[in-house]
């Protein structure tokens, strides 16, 4: 005959069980829960028209022939260069999460890589030449826009990587 004591036992151990299952599959659920939300709070900006206007007309429509030239044109205008700031602003905190590891570089690719590619490939000659100004200077900001740019690198080295996949 079977022990009510050993019953009792497996019953305990089996409620345990189960509630270690329960639990962890709500962590995993909370944490998919906070990892949606913080994707929508890091990307609803580029929802914003404001942003991506000024985004379109960087890439797009900005005409320069040198770092001079840029600068009379858009660097020191106030209608133009809060444009570049806050487009290069909203990139280098991007930038920021996937070097900290707070965000992964595949969640920016599957976004919408081409968007941060442009528009450094747009601004590399620009923000490198400031930068060479600002350290003859020996000015501190002579690394400025490095996370936009450490951005670009990583979803270049990811994209190389997916391609030599079979």
């Amino acid at each position: 005959m079977v022990d009510v004591q050993a019953v009792s036992v497996v019953i305990a151990a089996a409620s345990v069980v189960a509630a270690a299952a329960g639990s962890i599959m709500q962590s995993r659920k909370a944490e998919r829960m906070r990892k949606t939300e913080l994707f929508m709070q890091l990307f609803s900006p580029f929802s914003d028209p404001v942003l991506v206007s000024n985004w379109n007309e960087i890439v797009h429509h900005w005409k320069w022939t040198d770092y001079d030239d840029y600068w009379k044109k858009y660097g020191q205008k106030e209608t133009e260069a809060p444009k570049f700031v806050a487009t290069a602003s909203f990139f280098n905190g991007l930038g920021l999460l996937v070097k900290m590891g707070l965000l992964d570089v595949d969640t920016v690719r599957k976004w919408s890589p081409e968007a941060c590619l442009w528009f450094w490939e747009k601004m590399e000659p620009i923000v490198r030449e400031g930068r060479e100004r600002l350290k003859a200077k020996g000015r501190a900001e002579h690394k400025i826009w490095g996370n936009v740019e450490y951005l670009y690198n990583e979803l270049q080295k990811r994209e190389q990587t997916l391609q030599t996949q079979p």
